[in-house]
């Protein structure tokens, strides 16, 4: 259930159509059907597992019904994991995701808050499972706490 919602939310069927014609036009792939690579491809293209990848693919009709997971046990069996075949396959790795320790609108409320004297810097890193370094980072630009 959390592959299907994660598949609908994360591979748009736009994007996943976008992106399997430049996986084939720049691996020039002759072959119409998708294969394992394809959904490898798509997997690190949108950030997500084979898993995922392939159950889109099944609900987007690309593939049939059950494929997915036939070809997930395959990998597995025969390479030990998506992954690995993946990589044995030269498939780029997934771009690193930066995440902000605090989101612009926490920052600009720590900032507020911390501004007005309404709580202590030990305060919000207590709460928030933050390092001073992190909290002072993250507000950066801001007036001096």
């Amino acid at each position: 259930m959390v592959d299907a919602f994660a598949s609908c939310l994360l591979l748009p069927d736009r994007g996943v159509a976008k992106a399997l014609r430049m996986f084939k036009a720049h691996y020039n792939v002759q072959v119409p059907a998708i294969s394992d690579f394809e959904i490898l491809l798509l997997a690190r293209f949108f950030g997500v597992s084979f898993d995922v990848a392939a159950r889109r693919c099944e609900d987007l009709e690309l593939i049939p019904r059950g494929a997915g997971f036939a070809l997930s046990g395959r990998l597995k069996k025969e390479y030990g994991s998506a992954e690995k075949r993946a990589d044995q396959l030269g498939v780029p790795p997934r771009a690193p995701i930066a995440l902000p320790a605090l989101s612009r609108q926490l920052s600009a409320s720590v900032s507020q808050a911390l501004e007005g004297g309404n709580v202590s810097i030990g305060w919000i890193t207590d709460r928030l499972g933050l390092s001073i370094a992190e909290v002072l980072a993250a507000n950066k630009g801001r007036a001096s706490l």
